[in-house]
Parts: C-alpha cells; structure tokens; sequence
C-alpha cells in the first residue's frame, strides 16, 4: 500500500496492490483508534492495483482537524496500516 502525497491538504490517493483476490477493507482512522471513515468495505475485488481517493471528510462528510490519521487495509494477505499527515 502507498499514499500520495504524504502530508496533504485536501485529499489523498491510497493505492493497494493486492496479490489474491478477496475482499477487503480500508478505513482511516484517528489517533486514538476511532474510525473517522470506511472507504471500503467487501467487494471481492480481483488481485492487481486499487486506488482510492480519501477529501479529509469524516463519515458525516464534515471536514476533518488536522494531525495524524491512519490509513488500515485488512486483505486476504493480512493488515497494513499506515500514516498520513493532514494539513489545512
């Protein structure tokens, strides 16, 4: 998984490579563990490169603080996570 641009202002690209189809997850979340917003959720997509495109919007689709959020994939090869930097 990678993130483009890492710190951002207004939205950022995650893109997943995943090597077996299935389904999978990604949400970001805040510091604490909270989930601000599911960006997907199942899907059974194919194996290959996914992108997704997180506007700092909350579930609400309220404009988030900024700080440190958490990008977390759950694939059928496992979990990652990783940082991203907001800043308004």
């Amino acid at each position: 998984m990678s993130v483009y641009p890492n710190p951002f202002n207004s939205k950022v690209m995650i893109s997943l490579n995943i090597g077996k189809g299935g389904d999978i997850e990604i949400g970001i979340y805040d510091v604490n563990g909270r989930l601000v917003k599911q960006l997907f959720k199942g899907g059974n997509l194919p194996k290959g490169t996914h992108d997704f495109t997180w506007d700092a919007t909350d579930a609400s689709s309220e404009k988030i603080t900024s700080g440190i959020y958490f990008v977390k994939a759950v694939t059928p090869q496992g979990l990652q996570t990783l940082k991203l930097v907001y800043l308004k």
